[in-house]
């Protein structure tokens, strides 16, 4: 037959596409949802036409974050409620009315729609100098590096590592090019396509324009696969230079914190279509890390070419043929797009045109990947019925 039609490119919809891709020749893809410049109704966003309302908290922590945003937002049409008349206020809580008399100096509320609020943060975020988001992004590299250094050596010393080996550590460059790869270490993760070809990775941490490299994770205590992933990135320490390839042990959130802050670009290969979403991409997204990451789980539906990096990887291949073309896809975007994006600086030492991508990478994936976004999907398509 030769051709197919699905309506919305969601999770849903894609996974539709390639289930029809068995039976048609072409399968066309259409997706109603674009961000525009202006505010407008997003159709794919729920209660995306419903007033949400900002209250003092909340819009004191946004004005602290993007100073005159509540004024844009009143601007543009956002309500105030400033808490002296009660009887404009409706609420209601379990059947129960609250008081609408008299007066409250403790309620001051902003009712926006979400494509108003989602369109001013997003122009804020792009309006950004480079010049500021530059050196937020090193300040927050510079804690990690920090963080990672007394950390490693710890690990290495307490691990009997050569005190020579482990002191290395602590050599962790602040200015370098900060690779991560933090997360469950299941053997569908593929961590060991890292090194994979042990020379082309020495090459890129070790060239005229350096890179380090970050990893954490645990495998299950019954994955036997998982800990020889690990244990086989383990034997392939000492390739790389004492400081350029470091792995954080007892992996948990104070880690994971530290590691979604800081790193420059967040690196995930898992063996698609077994991705079930891929949360810590999300949150290294909200603190302006890139994505290098195969185009599963999350990421297949927000990648758009100019917010980071993805890996077209065959899911029908035999794992044999797929995973050393995957490694080498991924060797090729650090050496020729990744590292030279990184280190093409002006006079003062800003790369713009990273940063661009950084805000693009803000700006298309935090608003829509969120766990409120998880849980109402959840709701609309799982646990509702008609």
């Amino acid at each position: 037959m030769a051709q197919a039609l699905v309506l919305g490119g969601s999770m849903a919809g894609l996974l539709a596409a390639r289930a029809l891709s068995d039976f048609y020749d072409t399968v066309t893809v259409i997706e109603r949802d674009e961000l525009k410049e202006i505010s407008i109704d997003r159709r794919g966003v729920p209660q995306g036409r419903q007033i949400h309302g900002l209250l003092l908290r909340g819009a004191h922590a946004l004005e602290d974050l993007l100073p005159g945003i509540l004024e844009e937002l009143v601007d543009g049409g956002a309500r105030v409620f400033d808490g002296q008349d009660l009887s404009q206020l409706y609420f209601c809580m379990n059947g129960h009315l609250a008081v609408r008399t008299g007066a409250s100096q403790r309620i001051r509320t902003y009712s926006a729609t979400r494509p108003l609020l989602e369109s001013h943060v997003r122009n804020r975020v792009r309006a950004i100098p480079n010049e500021d988001l530059w050196a937020a992004r090193c300040a927050a590299r510079g804690q990690l590096v920090r963080f990672a250094a007394g950390r490693a050596v710890s690990d290495r010393l307490l691990r009997g590592e050569d005190l020579d080996y482990a002191k290395a550590a602590a050599g962790l460059d602040p200015d370098a090019l900060t690779l991560g790869f933090a997360r469950r270490l299941a053997a569908y993760k593929r961590l060991d396509l890292l090194v994979s070809d042990p020379g082309r990775l020495g090459r890129i941490l070790n060239g005229d324009r350096p890179c380090q490299l970050l990893v954490a994770g645990k495998a299950h205590p019954r994955d036997e696969e998982g800990k020889r992933v690990l244990q086989r990135l383990y034997a392939c320490r000492h390739e790389f230079g004492p400081g350029r390839m470091v792995f954080l042990e007892d992996y948990d959130l104070a880690v994971a914190r530290e590691l979604v802050a800081g790193c420059d670009v967040w690196i995930n290969l898992p063996r698609p279509p077994l991705e079930a979403s891929g949360t810590s991409g999300m949150k290294a997204a909200f603190n302006g890390a890139l994505q290098l990451s195969v185009l599963d789980g999350w990421w297949a539906e927000a990648f758009t070419g100019r917010n980071g990096w993805g890996i077209e990887s065959d899911a029908g291949a035999d794992p044999a043929v797929a995973d050393p073309a995957d490694a080498g896809r991924l060797y090729r975007i650090l050496e020729e797009e990744a590292v030279p994006l990184f280190y093409d600086r002006d006079e003062a030492g800003v790369p713009h045109r990273w940063c661009e991508l950084v805000k693009e990478a803000i700006v298309s994936c935090a608003p829509q990947f969120t766990a409120t976004r998880m849980l109402q999907d959840y709701l609309d398509r799982m646990y509702v019925t008609p």
